[in-house]
């Protein structure tokens, strides 16, 4: 049971450390928790150099559609969690973002020792950077994510 909450917990940090570099939207955010908190998908695209450089082949990427749909309740709860606590809220509509409060609390998450946390949140920074100039669409169609 720990782990559930051990999960929401780090999903919850991982939405704020991505909402603290710019807000984003929720079917984007959605595919970002399994891409950092799946071991394999995670290691696979941390070694490429661009989001258009992976290997859409790989038994990774076939797989993917599977992680996504098992962390979209992790995603679900990790949103619930963070609105009801007035740390991020819906903006224009589409946007998710950090409020007043949030930025605080993501500032004090690098302070956190957890070294699982810790790697997360690296990899959240890599991820952002690579996933800057790709389209949900393209997004989407690479990792074969089926609505």
């Amino acid at each position: 049971m720990d782990n559930i909450y051990n999960n929401e917990s780090m999903a919850c940090c991982i939405i704020l450390k991505c909402l603290s570099a710019r807000p984003w939207n929720c079917a984007s955010l959605s595919v970002l928790l399994p891409l950092l908190m799946d071991t394999a998908t995670s290691k696979m695209l941390l070694q490429s150099t661009s989001f258009q450089e992976i290997d859409t082949n790989h038994r990774t990427i076939w797989a993917f559609n599977k992680k996504y749909y098992d962390f979209l309740p992790i995603f679900s709860n990790a949103i619930v969690l963070l609105v009801q606590s007035e740390l991020i809220k819906l903006q224009n509509d589409k946007d998710y973002a950090l409020t007043n409060q949030g930025e605080v609390v993501s500032k004090n998450l690098y302070s956190i020792d957890s070294k699982r946390l810790q790697i997360l949140i690296h990899n959240a920074s890599v991820l952002m950077d690579k996933l800057q100039n790709v389209s949900i669409l393209e997004l989407y169609k690479t990792l074969r994510i089926r609505l």
